[in-house]
């Protein structure tokens, strides 16, 4: 059955591969990422409670809550197969032994299909790809990276704590050892960022060999070192509209075997300063739907360019 959607969505790529429908069960390890070890800042955009699972979903530990969160949609009846899918922090951070019997003991729960691993580029070393490897022998695994864009002044300004070339490593490093779902997150909308260097980013990544892309727009979170520079007028953020004509215009230039894993982002109303798009996120992607049955190229030229990030002080 061919697709309505002028792109493979990640549901119908896992109801293809797997002839039912399948739901992914966000978990938490309750590790401190290692850009906010030691005392320090983490990235300029992060607001870890913003990301994590509802608190009531937190609680116990990675396999009690995924035993949890299959209870609960099964009683829904959304699902018969499942995703264990560590999601907030850098989830290969960490003593690779330890990690091990984690992931192991989530793959080893009944009608988990696969284990999808968020981290960061800059948390993959030769132990951990170790560990994975040898998973990956005989389980389906994913590797989520928060790779944000692949714009040098970019990263840095958003204290990324590593270059575009250490994400493009990342990827490489990944399909060497075998691991063929790997997932690129971008923020589109970064101050200074014309749409070329947006597409950039996402042709670089699929150049790398990713295996899926995960688009958000920019958000400023509450309590962020981004909100100040936010409330001093040095960051712009983009309307419902100009964001739905961007990702029309990126995913035109996408292949169609690259699996999108998401459109925009959702975060909690409590965590938001901005942007305060009107409406549900039911309308929000309805948006970008209909922007997506127009022609996304010939609406850029209205958008211009995002106002640059002042210098850090």
């Amino acid at each position: 059955m061919t697709s309505v959607l002028p792109y493979t969505s990640l549901s119908e790529y896992l109801r293809q591969r797997h002839g039912a429908k399948v739901v992914r069960i966000p978990l938490t390890l309750h590790q401190v990422c290692p850009q906010r070890a030691a005392g320090r800042p983490g990235c300029l955009f992060c607001l870890p409670a913003a990301y994590a699972p509802p608190a009531a979903q937190q609680q116990g530990t990675a396999v009690e809550q995924l035993q949890r969160g299959i209870a609960q949609a099964r009683a829904r009846g959304r699902a018969t197969k499942f995703v264990a899918y560590l999601q907030s922090g850098s989830n290969t951070h960490g003593e690779p032994a330890a990690l091990r019997r984690v992931y192991e003991a989530l793959l080893a729960q009944p009608d988990v299909v696969a284990l999808s691993i968020a981290t960061r580029p800059d948390c993959l070393d030769d132990a951990i790809l170790a560990v994975l490897a040898d998973l990956s022998r005989q389980h389906d695994l994913w590797v989520e990276l928060g790779v944000q864009t692949l714009q040098e002044r970019s990263l840095t300004w958003l204290q990324r704590g590593h270059d575009a070339a250490c994400a493009r490593d990342a990827v490489r490093r990944l399909r060497e050892i075998g691991i063929a779902h790997i997932v690129a997150h971008l923020i589109l909308g970064l101050p200074g960022e014309t749409i070329d260097e947006m597409h950039a980013s996402v042709r670089g990544c699929v150049h790398a060999g990713v295996h899926g892309l995960k688009l958000h727009h920019l958000q400023v979170m509450r309590d962020t070192p981004l909100e100040a520079e936010w409330r001093a007028g040095r960051v712009p953020t983009l309307t419902l509209d100009a964001y739905a004509t961007v990702v029309a215009a990126l995913l035109a230039r996408v292949p169609r075997e690259i699996v999108i894993h998401r459109l925009c982002a959702s975060t909690p109303a409590q965590y938001l300063c901005a942007p305060l798009w009107p409406g549900t996120k039911t309308e929000h992607l309805a948006a970008i739907m209909r922007a997506l049955a127009m022609d996304g190229d010939a609406h850029v030229l209205r958008l211009g360019v995002l106002r640059p990030p002042r210098s850090r002080r």
